[in-house]
């Protein structure tokens, strides 16, 4: 059927898909693609006393996982130099801080996304 027939009469004549063959890129390529997509996403959650204990936080944010930091055990002077520290390492790693509460807050590596819509009250 010609195009100008399938214009007038509305009808599409339905062909089966050639099978075409794998090319030997395609083929290369097959091996190179995992299988599965790793979507799989680690925090740690932890509550750092000293500048110490925020140079291994600051070695997973470079692993490229979240960290929710609690700084309700250290003392003002110490939770603002950790705050401090963390915003140069969070630059410098392109990361991001969020508070989550008023010693609380949670830092994600670049790429990590964090959806905020969902507010629960409880």
């Amino acid at each position: 059927m010609s195009y100008l027939n399938i214009l007038k009469n509305g009808e599409i004549l339905t062909k089966n898909a050639k099978k075409r063959k794998l090319t030997p890129y395609d083929r290369f390529m097959a091996k190179k693609r995992p299988t599965t997509t790793p979507f799989t996403q680690k925090i740690t959650i932890t509550a750092p006393k000293n500048l110490v204990d925020l140079q291994k936080i600051v070695d997973e944010i470079k692993k490229k996982k979240g960290v929710l930091l609690n700084f309700e055990k250290a003392s003002d002077v110490d939770h603002q130099r950790m705050l401090d520290y963390l915003a140069g390492a969070t630059y410098t790693l392109s990361a991001t801080v969020k508070k989550i509460s008023n010693y609380k807050y949670l830092v994600t590596p670049k790429g990590m996304e964090i959806i905020t819509d969902f507010i629960v009250d409880g």
